[in-house]
């Protein structure tokens, strides 16, 4: 699991030419599926117009870089229209208010993490009033990710964590509870 982050800013290599292709510039969320769908890419060529990697190309996110087979995965936006009409509906994480089903404003998102699948698997919750402090809310309480506003279950506020080090030791207990459900 990776904050974004720790994503956005890396070198992309192309495992078949062991050659850096581009940087991670942005990432394309898919608010419907709480997933990140797409990798916006810089290449540094003003010429080139905007590259984009389906997360199905990812090979891997590492500490030092973003791996893909080859630079042939890496598609110019206009050719994706499920790409272009996500840039359009134009659904941030970061910096959104959070909005409880009830209609209770109770904060503001920070960065989110994502898991190797490119799911949104948790984000920062910065809690109006207390900008100090930052908490997480699990993917499991959010229902709706929009363009403006992010809808949490009413009861999130019984069920966020007070870390991101609490985020780890979840889904480490949960995998011993399970360990058939990581191994599907």
């Amino acid at each position: 699991m990776k904050k974004t982050k720790a994503i956005l800013g890396l070198p992309i290599i192309s495992i078949s030419t062991a050659e850096n292709v581009g940087k991670v510039n942005n990432l394309i969320v898919n608010g419907n599926d709480g997933t990140v769908d797409y990798i916006l890419v810089e290449t540094g060529d003003k010429a080139i117009s905007s590259l984009v990697i389906s997360t199905r190309d990812i090979i891997g996110v590492g500490e030092y870089a973003t791996t893909i087979d080859s630079e042939g995965v890496m598609i110019d936006i206009s050719s994706v229209p499920d790409a272009i009409e996500l840039l359009q509906k134009n659904v941030q994480i970061k910096n959104t208010s959070i909005l409880t089903k009830n209609g209770n404003l109770i904060g503001k998102s920070g960065d989110f993490f994502v898991d190797d699948d490119f799911n949104i698997s948790a984000l920062e919750f910065i809690e109006e009033g207390n900008s100090n402090e930052v908490k997480i809310i699990l993917r499991k309480d959010v229902i709706t990710f929009g363009k403006n506003l992010i809808v949490v279950a009413e009861d999130v506020e019984e069920k966020i964590l007070d870390s991101e080090e609490d985020l780890i030791s979840d889904e480490t207990s949960s995998f011993f509870i399970d360990p058939m459900k990581k191994a599907l």
